[in-house]
């Protein structure tokens, strides 16, 4: 009467359950973690960023005029239309507009502030960004 065949499961196949899970639970952890740092690189990695500035700042310096040199922005002349590259007026960019700023194209973002200097054949744009620091970009303008 007392020996009753009760359907469980038993020690070792809990064990084997419990290591299979707390295996998957550790790769998930692991995973999660790897992939959080990645994003935050790829959030903050600005040397790409500036990189690909520069190169793109050769280019449009290389087939056009320097006009006019401000403060925080510079006037290029290609093939008589008037290019704008400095500081964004309502945002954190360093962006390409015409002379009236319209149009947008951001070359830079989280930007905090742009001096740009042209002493008599070179221009210096200097950037400093939100999360500190500052680049200088160096350019040699044939007159």
């Amino acid at each position: 009467m007392w020996k009753k065949k009760i359907k469980a499961f038993s020690l070792l196949e809990t064990l084997v359950t419990l290591m299979v899970l707390s295996g998957a639970i550790l790769v998930i952890t692991g995973l999660t973690k790897l992939f959080s740092q990645e994003i935050s690189r790829a959030q903050t990695n600005t040397e790409q960023d500036w990189q690909l500035f520069v190169a793109q700042m050769r280019e449009e310096l290389a087939t056009g005029r320097i006009a006019e040199v401000k403060a925080d922005a510079f006037i290029l002349d290609k093939q008589g239309q008037k290019l704008r590259f400095g500081k964004g007026f309502s945002g954190n960019d360093f962006r390409k507009s015409n002379q009236n700023h319209r149009g947008y194209e951001p070359l830079l973002q989280h930007v905090r502030s742009v001096d740009v200097q042209k002493s008599q054949q070179q221009l210096s744009i200097r950037i400093h960004f939100e999360k500190g620091g500052s680049k200088t970009f160096l350019y040699h303008a044939p007159e």
